[in-house]
């Protein structure tokens, strides 16, 4: 993980220490057999990985600084743990931002990542302690993601994420809108596709919620469905056909067939309540 600098140190190390290991073993098997040595290569072979390491430890240690003065390193290698931590820092972020029913939030997030990084090497607990007490800012996690995801859909599914997450509580508040508006650009993303995935978000909430007053219901939901075909009110039946193509195309689950089970799932979802928008629109 990026933040653990025990860890960070012992990755470092362990393996220039094996090598010296077997060095030393050669140098001293080449003695044992009377073969001569020169001095500079000894010298070379044992200081040369000692000093590696130590440039390489303190390469981590200015890492860290930034990641405590709030900046996510742009040059992070990307793994799946540092695509993870990525995640994780930015929920933390959005908790702090509204204090809600953190522990529903905390589940939220705990179900999501065992769906989708199921063979993720993470202690929640820790990370979200960890990103409270050192917070990034999330400009700088977006630019990251965005440098190393280069599919629009799967850069997609971070606002997919972090809406799903505010809205745990049933409300988007202002602060929280703040924080999607700011990364949503940096992710190479429209307002409009945020606001589209708010309003899936508003949709199911709002399936699951009973009103008494039938019609009133029905024109909220077309509302809705505008929003999730990323239209205006009222759009004309071109229009929204044109939309559904659109977003069917970039949202189809065939374009996921090569990914996680996970990640074919979530695709599978999205695309279900986009077409469950348009046949609201079209009946």
């Amino acid at each position: 993980m990026v933040f653990h600098p025990i860890k960070a140190i012992l990755n470092t190390f362990v393996p220039f220490f094996n090598m010296l290991l077997l060095t030393m073993t050669w140098i001293l098997g080449t003695t044992i057999k009377g073969d001569e040595f020169d001095s500079w290569i000894f010298g070379a072979i044992f200081f040369v990985p000692i000093a590696l390491g130590i440039i390489y430890l303190i390469y981590k240690q200015l890492q860290l600084l930034k990641w405590k003065k709030g900046v996510y390193p742009i040059k992070t290698k990307f793994s799946k743990d540092n695509l993870l931590e990525a995640y994780i820092c930015l929920s933390a972020y959005m908790i702090q931002r509204d204090k809600r029913d953190v522990a529903e939030k905390i589940k939220f997030i705990r179900s999501h990542f065992h769906r989708y990084f199921a063979e993720g090497d993470f202690d929640l607990n820790a990370s979200l302690k960890w990103s409270y007490d050192y917070p990034l800012q999330p400009a700088t996690v977006a630019l990251w993601i965005s440098k190393n995801i280069k599919e629009h859909s799967k850069r997609s599914q971070i606002l997919y994420f972090l809406a799903g997450l505010a809205m745990v509580d049933g409300e988007l508040i202002q602060r929280e809108y703040a924080i999607l508006k700011e990364i949503t650009p940096l992710l190479g993303l429209s307002e409009k596709e945020l606001d589209a995935i708010i309003n899936m978000y508003r949709k199911s909430s709002e399936d699951q919620q009973q009103t008494s007053t039938k019609s009133t219901f029905s024109a909220s939901r077309k509302e809705l469905a505008f929003g999730i075909l990323e239209l205006v009110v009222g759009a004309p039946e071109n229009e929204i056909k044109m939309a559904f193509r659109r977003l069917a195309k970039l949202h189809h689950p065939d374009k996921f067939m090569n990914e996680s089970p996970e990640q074919i799932r979530l695709a599978n979802e999205r695309f279900m309540k986009i077409q469950q928008a348009y046949e609201l629109l079209i009946s």
